[in-house]
């Protein structure tokens, strides 16, 4: 999550979260897409980053709508995996790599 104090900030937050997505991207290959979260003064809004380009959300304002907020949030923080842009196919970890010799 990208969070800026100031108001007229939104070109460069969505700057740093394109660079930090894209950096994610190019270093994590079980990664197929990357989700970013904007937050300037009261605005917040969703990011979501492929190796094609990226979409943006609508802005919400967290005094408006706190539960959107809350739920992106926490959505974020308790997804498995998958949902969240990892790819289930590779299967890197040690473990796995030792069962394959």
């Amino acid at each position: 999550m990208q969070m800026e104090s100031d108001e007229h900030a939104f070109a460069a937050t969505e700057r740093q979260l394109q660079d930090d997505a894209y950096n994610c991207l190019a270093t994590q290959d079980d990664l197929m897409w990357h989700i970013e979260v904007g937050l300037v003064y009261e605005e917040f809004w969703i990011s979501v980053f492929d190796r094609s380009g990226c979409v943006h959300s609508s802005r919400g304002n967290i005094h408006n709508t706190p539960l959107a907020f809350l739920r992106i949030i926490i959505g974020l923080a308790f997804l498995e995996r998958p949902r969240i842009g990892y790819d289930r196919t590779p299967d890197n970890t040690p473990e796995a790599c030792a069962r394959r010799g």
